[in-house]
């Protein structure tokens, strides 16, 4: 069993003297015109390992460095610590917190987690009437509410020709719960 946090390729000589872990949940208020506004879970944004440590012994500030330019490599990776398993993550955030010394290197960092594929749970629908206001498009709605036309057009079949509309028609909108 592997017992060193790892990043990427870089592999923590010695273990962060601190890691947390915590997340977070996402809410949207979403008004509708003229009737009032319902508030959905957008889920949850992905855990947050944050940590300190320091690096010592003759090679400590090669391992900073080693660490900062794993830092500056673009995308996620798999982050391992012992105690809290493998994550798919980005490295956000990495700090010195003092004077880098050739056999010393006090630094901390911040990680975030994207969630596993296919653990998020089925999504509620939301549905909603909105009525055409003077001047307003079926692209401006779907536009507001993330919708492609398309599926608009596939929740509103009484909609014939989308380029020719008249003011107060209805449109029904139906969108996960994100």
């Amino acid at each position: 069993m592997q017992t060193s946090m790892q990043f990427k390729s870089f592999v923590w000589p010695n273990n962060p003297t601190t890691f947390e872990s915590g997340m977070n949940r996402q809410v949207a208020v979403l008004k509708y015109p003229c009737d009032g506004y319902v508030l959905q879970d957008l889920g949850e944004s992905g855990r947050i390992f944050e940590g300190k440590g320091a690096f010592y012994g003759a090679k400590a500030y090669q391992n900073f460095r080693l660490l900062a330019q794993v830092f500056c490599q673009n995308g996620a990776g798999t982050l391992y610590h012992p105690a809290w398993g493998s994550y798919t993550a980005y490295f956000t955030a990495l700090q010195l917190l003092q004077e880098p010394m050739e056999n010393y290197v006090s630094y901390a960092f911040t990680f975030r987690a994207t969630q596993a594929a296919g653990t998020r749970a089925a999504l509620p629908q939301t549905s909603a009437v909105v009525t055409l206001q003077p001047g307003q498009t079926l692209q401006s709605i779907c536009s507001r509410y993330a919708i492609s036309m398309e599926d608009l057009l596939k929740m509103n079949p009484q909609i014939a020709n989308p380029a020719i509309l008249q003011d107060g028609t209805k449109v029904v909108l139906q969108c996960s719960a994100k």
